[in-house]
């Protein structure tokens, strides 16, 4: 599906796209997206610039969602946390293209 009116720029699209492509499992409210930009490939070792870059940069998008727990049995058991954390990363290397500012 296309996005809303209301998403106009990639900081935007991709916390949408994330939460579309489970078909609204993920809330997007719920999501934390780091996006970190490197000049090249040998460069995603090192220290990046904050933010998802511009056409032909390599960019390594964190993406981390809290779930709470269905039921409250895990906390009463075995004194566990609320809450799981999902974690997942990637790396890009981005199309040549106009960045539109947010």
């Amino acid at each position: 599906p296309n996005p809303p009116d209301t998403v106009s720029c990639r900081s935007q699209y991709i916390p949408w796209m994330l939460a579309q492509s489970t078909n609204g499992f993920l809330k997007q409210a719920q999501l934390t997206i780091v996006s970190t930009n490197y000049g090249s490939v040998s460069g995603t070792g090192g220290t990046g610039r904050s933010g998802a870059g511009i056409g032909g940069q390599i960019v390594r998008y964190d993406v981390s969602y809290p779930q709470p727990f269905l039921t409250a049995a895990w906390l009463h058991l075995f004194n566990g946390p609320s809450q799981l954390t999902h974690r997942a990363a990637v790396v890009i290397k981005n199309e040549p293209f106009e960045n539109v500012p947010c």
